[in-house]
């Protein structure tokens, strides 16, 4: 047994390629998850991430996968993010291929057949092959839900085939960066709804939420004095240590500005999924 190992200077590193290192940075070739409650701005986060990796790779396109939100409302935030970057709209647009509320398909690439989990085949290889032809380095699957039927959240094996055998083999085989969102369950202000396989597979998981306190007076939360137009982005699993480069995290106590105004400034606390 002993022969099957080896001397440390022995064994070959495996390339880790960290993207997004400018805003938030993603491990390349695995799949990587953002989570918050609904309507925090996990959608828009993701979409300045992909704009980001379109700016640090000019080479390579995108994929985004928006299944919530029209194309109208993509344009509108492109708009405003781009807004103090070197890339243009047109650019972004010419280079990522998206499905949105207005063309989503709803086709997904696992389903449930009695109490076996089974995958889209067609759909799977079409994705990668697609993928290696256009150059695709970054995809966003928004949300997990979306890209599956009869799975059960909250079954570890049902979510073990969905993260394991889907979204990281589609990340290794297509060598792209896949941010998975998802929603956190209600009251939860850390971890991803469901089963912990969700969160425990992915090769760094984030999670976004408002800043909030307590008012005194009324009794609801309300943003934290100095995050009306902000949120607290934190790590939730890191396993190359991915987020060191994190500068909102690092520099500004997770303090993540949004390029558009957040209202009204006194919000509740269970948001609307």
């Amino acid at each position: 047994m002993i022969n099957d190992f080896k001397r440390i200077n022995e064994i070959e590193n495996i390339n880790v390629e960290i993207v997004g290192k400018d805003y938030i940075p993603v491990h390349r070739g695995n799949y990587n998850i953002l989570s918050g409650a609904g309507g925090v701005g996990k959608s828009l986060i993701a979409l300045k991430m992909l704009i980001h990796f379109l700016e640090e790779k000019p080479n390579e396109q995108a994929v985004a996968i928006f299944s919530e939100d029209t194309r109208t409302q993509i344009e509108e935030r492109v708009a405003s993010i781009v807004k103090y970057m070197r890339i243009t709209s047109e650019e972004v647009f010419k280079r990522t291929f998206f499905k949105t509320l207005d063309n989503d398909d709803g086709r997904v690439f696992a389903m449930k057949d009695g109490r076996n989990c089974i995958e889209d085949y067609e759909y799977f290889s079409s994705f990668v092959v697609n993928a290696r032809i256009h150059k695709i380095g970054f995809i966003i699957l928004d949300p997990l839900e979306r890209f599956h039927t009869g799975l059960s959240e909250n079954d570890e094996g049902d979510m073990k085939f969905l993260v394991t055998s889907i979204f990281q083999r589609l990340a290794k085989e297509t060598g792209t960066a896949i941010v998975v969102l998802h929603h956190t369950a209600k009251g939860d202000k850390s971890g991803a709804r469901g089963s912990g396989v969700i969160t425990n597979k992915g090769r760094v998981a984030y999670n976004v939420r408002r800043n909030t306190v307590t008012d005194k007076d009324s009794g609801l939360e309300v943003n934290r004095d100095g995050w009306e137009t902000s949120v607290l982005l934190t790590t939730i699993k890191d396993n190359h240590y991915v987020s060191r480069y994190c500068n909102a995290i690092n520099l500004f106590d997770g303090k993540l500005e949004l390029p558009i105004s957040i209202e009204p400034r006194v919000v509740e606390v269970e948001y609307e999924m």
